[in-house]
């Protein structure tokens, strides 16, 4: 119950703050988007580290999925992890590729919030009143 109310009063507040202080949202957008360090630059040295520590994870959460036999969730961790760690260890140029890919803006989010920041607000007051009508509704069963 707990949750709902916190998701309404989140939705609440995001949807009053962009409504009616919609310049000082994008000027704190403006601030936040600013590069504050580039993490490849900054672990380029500690490459083999991390390779090998997210290898030594790898046998950790591969053999308690061998063990637990009812998650078999943990797979996809062990093998993510394992792939990752061979990366940072064996391809270091190619994981730099894959990093400039993945950084590249697929559906720039601000600039369509920006754009209909009243419909956005609206939509988001609309949800945290509906969120707070659903919580109020469980809370008297």
């Amino acid at each position: 119950m707990i949750y709902l109310i916190s998701a309404g009063l989140i939705s609440l507040g995001f949807g009053l703050m962009l409504l009616l202080y919609s310049p000082v949202c994008k000027m704190v957008c403006r601030t936040c988007d600013q590069v504050v360090f580039d993490l490849d630059k900054f672990t380029a040295g500690y490459r083999n580290i991390f390779g090998g520590l997210l290898i030594l994870v790898t046998i950790i959460i591969g053999s308690v999925a061998v063990l637990t036999p009812q998650t078999p969730q943990l797979h996809l961790f062990w093998v993510v992890s394992l792939v990752f760690g061979l990366f940072f260890i064996l391809l270091p140029k190619q994981l730099a590729k894959l990093s400039l890919a993945a950084n590249r803006m697929v559906f720039d989010t601000e600039s369509s919030v920006a754009a209909y920041c009243r419909t956005v607000a609206v939509v988001l007051l609309l949800a945290g009143v509906y969120i707070l009508y659903i919580a109020y509704a469980f809370a008297g069963r």
